[in-house]
């Protein structure tokens, strides 16, 4: 019952929370910018350009939005004292991250339908039909890298001591994890021997939830062949038959170690 009280007090406050209205914002912009003029023409079972540009866009905007809003919502809690205060009733720290993890998952999954959908309307209006199948793969897609990244900010507004850090931390995950990842993953393992290669890239996908997240989503897809064909026998476990409980397994891990090693 506290949980449910926390995550509907959560709820209420970032939904006033300028914040969130200013991402949301972004994300309609950015989302109805590639619908309408990418173009839709395939290029790897059913994978399209406009696919690809959507996924890029989200895999950049939504961690960040996700790291910032989380980060400095809980790190605010301790600053203005809620977080003391709340403590007095008896109520435990994992408890109270937790019922914020899923108050703004809430919210964050809102953002993602009125953002995707109100985008949708406005591409069929002026002629252009992406597709269901396209939006539901793009929803969870998001809805995923929200999940995994949600952990991470809530973690890090534990942690830090002021929002000025929780910021500069949340930013530094980010650029690490989505922006610098390519290029230190493949300086790293040129400096492998061949046989090192495989196992390596594979350890090393699960510990970056953003390429996690996209490999796992590309290969589901029957988009795989897009990483080349080297690439692609490297991550057969994402379509053998223990893919999906792995998966869930390693994205559970990342948000349980998230929320509770604070």
């Amino acid at each position: 019952m506290r949980l449910q009280t926390i995550a509907k007090r959560e709820i209420k406050l970032g939904f006033r929370n300028s914040w969130t209205y200013t991402f949301l914002i972004l994300l309609i912009i950015f989302t109805l910018a590639i619908l309408l003029f990418q173009s839709g023409v395939p290029d790897a079972e059913g994978y399209t350009d406009m696919m690809g540009a959507m996924m890029n866009v989200t895999l950049y905007l939504l961690p960040l939005i996700t790291l910032l809003l989380g980060g400095i919502s809980t790190v605010t809690e301790k600053e203005d004292g809620h977080w003391q205060l709340l403590s007095t009733y008896g109520l435990s720290t994992y408890l109270f991250l937790w019922g914020k993890w899923i108050g703004l998952l809430l919210i964050l999954i809102t953002m993602i339908i009125f953002s995707f959908g109100l985008s949708g309307i406005i591409t069929v209006i002026f002629g252009k039909d992406p597709g269901f199948s396209s939006f539901l793969f793009f929803f969870l897609f998001a809805s995923l890298l929200a999940i995994v990244y949600l952990g991470l900010s809530i973690g890090i507004g534990a942690i830090a001591k002021n929002r000025w850090q929780a910021l500069i931390i949340g930013i530094g995950i980010w650029f690490l994890t989505i922006v610098l990842w390519p290029t230190l993953l493949i300086s790293f393992l040129t400096l492998l021997p061949y046989s090192s290669i495989k196992p390596t890239l594979e350890i090393l996908t699960f510990l970056n939830p953003a390429e996690l997240v996209r490999i796992f989503s590309m290969v589901k897809l029957d988009a795989g062949s897009v990483f080349g064909p080297e690439y692609l026998q490297w991550v057969t476990w994402a379509d053998g038959p223990f893919g999906i409980p792995v998966f869930i397994a390693i994205i559970s891990l990342w948000i349980i170690t998230s929320i509770t090693v604070v």
